[in-house]
């Protein structure tokens, strides 16, 4: 219902015009743009190149609309008991993020005992005393909370989004005389409701809303990531470096987002290549020094880091490390832990070698990455990188595994929970069903980022040498890369 009023709203045309004429301009990815104007700047801030796609107002139609019904809808949810229902289901929250669990080590820090003896308790210092001052208002409260960090989220979206759709359309302009004869039919076409329709897919996508009623506290995550690539898309470095150290503090795997952070700041200025580099280190030394001073030990770190590197508690969920360390013999263990977590962690590096021109592609997908190969996964963070799949809608025309990506996520989301509740329920059948659907949705995730730098590499083969591909006698060419 949600979904038909939101298409309502566009039909009707009921919208909010603002102006799209701003003077600032900042530099990304080593030139001076304004990337969210209609207008290209040089060194001397007079912004020369027009578009005639871009009219003089632009027009934003149904974000309030947007947020407006996912508060109803949340609202609803949470009046009708449902966190009752979703707080422990395996697909929406894990070990490390469960309400339950972050429940439970609030109130022992409440008693004066130390959340993080036993294996209750997984999340960082700073995480508990938040929730702990939240939780002192009444459950509303946390509601009103979650609801709204899906609404920062959301906004993040809208505002990356516009940044960068615009600056990659201003990016083609200006390289147009520098591409291959008919390249014109493929380049990016302004979208003017692209960023709402992002921020649509993130707010009203049913997994979002039943995340956010679970309260599974990857929500966080998420927020300080939905942060820093939109500091990163406005040439803000200094606050995308302090958000990644937030988010690397809650999670550890986002720290690899540092390297192509690093590489659009070195494509900007050294200044701002220093401010990325300073930020990051004194953010995250300092929310691990102020975790230290409010526990007055490093305990909390074999609980939290620890857990997460070597994956000691093996509860299911939907990632791969559970299952392979339960049927594993010891000693095999810390060849595999060691192979796995290094596999997620040094992908960063060949693809940014590979994307060099494309930093903030990369951070897209090494978060998509993140939500196959960390060591406790859930659907919360499959979010973010669905809601900004239409971003690269140019590249949709070379993707190859498109059907099946659909198909296998679907089926995944859908049979995996049934299979599990058949395995610890009823006993009928056992852990292999469950871990077969966790392969398929982790396939599924690795198929899309797979085809996605195909798509991406097939794409700037076209821009370059010309659309549509044909030899001298004008047959059809089929790329094979290699």
């Amino acid at each position: 219902f949600a979904s038909y009023l939101y298409i309502f709203s566009i039909f009707v045309g009921t919208v909010f015009p603002t102006s799209s004429s701003y003077s600032q301009c900042r530099k990304l990815n080593g030139r001076s743009s304004c990337v969210r104007t209609r207008y290209n700047c040089g060194s001397s801030n007079q912004c020369t190149l027009n578009f005639p796609e871009m009219t003089e107002q632009f027009r934003v139609f149904s974000f309030p609309y947007i947020a407006t019904i996912a508060t109803a809808l949340r609202v609803v949810f949470f009046a009708l008991g449902a966190t009752e229902r979703l707080e422990k289901r395996i697909e929406l929250s894990t070990a490390v993020n469960q309400w339950s669990r972050l429940r439970e080590g609030v109130h022992l820090l409440e008693n004066g005992y130390s959340p993080y003896d036993g294996d209750i308790c997984h999340e960082p210092p700073l995480v508990l005393y938040y929730f702990k001052l939240v939780l002192s208002f009444g459950q509303w409260s946390v509601y009103i909370h979650y609801i709204m960090v899906d609404l920062v989220i959301a906004y993040s979206i809208w505002r990356f989004v516009d940044c960068l759709h615009r600056n990659m359309v201003i990016s083609q302009a200006e390289e147009r005389a520098h591409y291959g004869k008919g390249s014109d039919q493929i380049l990016i076409k302004l979208d003017k409701r692209l960023p709402d329709i992002t921020a649509a897919l993130y707010l009203l996508n049913p997994l979002t809303i039943l995340t956010t009623c679970s309260l599974s506290t990857v929500h966080l995550n998420t927020l300080f990531i939905a942060l820093f690539f939109s500091s990163s898309g406005q040439g803000n470095f200094l606050c995308a470096s302090l958000f990644l150290a937030v988010s690397s503090y809650l999670s550890i795997y986002p720290a690899m987002l540092l390297v192509p952070l690093v590489v659009l700041a070195f494509q900007d200025t050294l200044a701002s290549l220093l401010k990325v580099l300073f930020g990051f280190t004194v953010s995250i030394f300092g929310l691990l020094a102020i975790s230290y001073l409010i526990t007055g030990s490093v305990e909390y770190m074999s609980a939290t880091y620890e857990t997460i590197l070597l994956a000691s508690d093996l509860t299911p969920n939907f990632g791969l490390f559970w299952y392979f360390f339960t049927e594993m013999f010891d000693h095999f263990r810390s060849l595999f832990l060691s192979v796995l977590q290094i596999n997620a962690f040094i992908m960063a590096i060949p693809l940014t070698i590979r994307l060099y021109e494309k930093p903030l592609f990369v951070c897209y997908l090494l978060v998509s990455l993140i939500s196959v190969y960390k060591s406790y996964p859930c659907l919360g963070d499959v979010l973010l990188p669905i809601a900004l799949l239409p971003l690269w809608g140019h590249l949709y025309r070379n993707m190859r595994f498109t059907l099946a990506v659909l198909v296998m996520f679907v089926i995944a989301i859908i049979i995996g929970p049934v299979f599990y509740h058949l395995w610890t329920s009823t006993g009928s059948i056992n852990s292999n069903f469950f871990f077969a659907m966790t392969l398929v949705y982790s396939l599924s995730q690795i198929f899309l980022v797979s085809d996605l730098i195909h798509s991406e590499l097939v794409y700037q083969y076209d821009l370059k040498h010309g659309w549509p591909r044909a030899d001298k006698e004008g047959n059809h060419i089929k790329l094979k890369l290699t």
